[in-house]
């Protein structure tokens, strides 16, 4: 395990990908890990086809405690996505097959003897005859003496008149239309200065570029919305970012 993985933090990552990002920075240019330098770093990843929890881990702390240029974080976000997205249809489709295959079986699995399922089915019946029997027995015949009984012994309540009725129908349909009226529509929280909602396609990037004219704030988005951004490289619309004020245009 030594070979193959470092600790950090009591956490295993890729050694591989972690000296890549470590000699690229090491006494070169400007201290950023180059276009060049990412594409190794994803050929790491990508070399045992598929990603891992490792894989994952190892790049997020390159992309926390590293600096890349422009060209690089971008190569990085558009491999990763081409690398997750397969994986994520390979596991939709082994589901599916794996649906199919047990609604194929099910059929299979509840046949048995005709003989000994034939008994079992006649009895069955004849036990839901005799449930029947006594149900309608105390339903109809003993229940309804006694009812006759408690009502004979009762004097009949005259029925209100039919114009009671007709109002008692019109307050009642009233009070519904009135409590009807009384529902207020759901406000929805508008967004403050200092927050931005994702947009499909939206990259870190790509929102401060736009926002402020230069990719570099990218890092002080990151790092104001940790608690909502698990990867640098994806984001989902609907997310609302808090965005630096003090550099905000």
């Amino acid at each position: 395990m030594s070979s193959y993985y470092k600790k950090i933090n009591g956490k295993n990552y890729d050694k591989a990908m972690l000296d890549i990002a470590g000699k690229s920075v090491k006494g070169k240019g400007d201290g950023r890990i180059s276009l060049a330098d990412s594409r190794n770093i994803i050929k790491a990843i990508s070399d045992g086809g598929k990603v891992t929890d490792i894989e994952k881990r190892t790049l997020n702390y390159i992309l926390e405690n590293y600096t890349l240029t422009e060209t690089a974080l971008k190569h990085i976000e558009k491999s990763m996505a081409d690398l997750i997205e397969p994986e994520m249809e390979k596991e939709s489709k082994s589901v599916k097959t794996v649906q199919v295959a047990e609604a194929v079986y099910v059929p299979e699995a509840k046949a048995a003897p005709e003989k000994s399922g034939n008994k079992i089915f006649l009895i069955l019946v004849l036990i839901l005859l005799a449930i029947f029997a006594l149900f309608a027995f105390f339903k109809y015949f003993y229940k309804g003496n006694v009812a006759d009984n408690v009502v004979s012994e009762k004097k009949e309540e005259p029925a209100p008149p039919v114009q009671d009725q007709i109002l008692e129908s019109e307050k009642d349909k009233t009070d519904i239309t009135s409590t009807e009226d009384k529902t207020e529509p759901v406000q929805v929280k508008p967004l403050a200065e200092n927050e931005y909602l994702v947009k499909e396609k939206d990259t870190l990037v790509l929102i401060s570029e736009a926002l402020y004219g230069d990719y570099k704030k990218w890092e002080d988005i990151y790092k104001l919305n940790k608690d909502k951004i698990s990867n640098p490289t994806l984001l989902y619309p609907g997310q609302v970012l808090l965005l630096p004020e003090k550099s905000r245009n």
